[in-house]
């Protein structure tokens, strides 16, 4: 139930512990396959990666404690993330006022 304070920490502690780590080891996966060239599919951004990159930025806002020990591990999918944060557009539109920070566990 949404509102049990303890369960939500128990589904909180297992999404952070078992299943981000999961995530995240596939995408990195699915990257080196592709040749490590910076994106999921093809050589060229795609849905995909854009995808990606709003989920990434969902996770690192809500459980920051939880990702910022895996970057490390994972240096392909935070380049990519990297990546398509500092392309002009998105550059632009991320220090906007229109754009928002997820917040809280949006993740859940």
């Amino acid at each position: 139930h949404p509102n049990d304070k303890t369960q939500l920490a128990i589904i909180q502690d297992v999404f952070c512990k078992k299943r981000l780590p999961r995530f995240l080891n596939y995408f990195e996966r699915v990257l080196s396959h592709n040749g490590g060239n910076g994106f999921l599919f093809g050589d060229s951004i795609s849905y995909a990666d854009l995808s990606l990159f709003i989920c990434m930025r969902a996770a690192e806002s809500s459980y920051p404690d939880a990702v910022k020990p895996l970057k490390p591990s994972h240096p392909l999918l935070f380049n990519l993330i990297e990546s398509i944060a500092a392309r002009p557009n998105i550059a632009a539109y991320l220090a906007s006022p229109d754009s928002k920070q997820p917040r809280g566990s949006s993740m859940m």
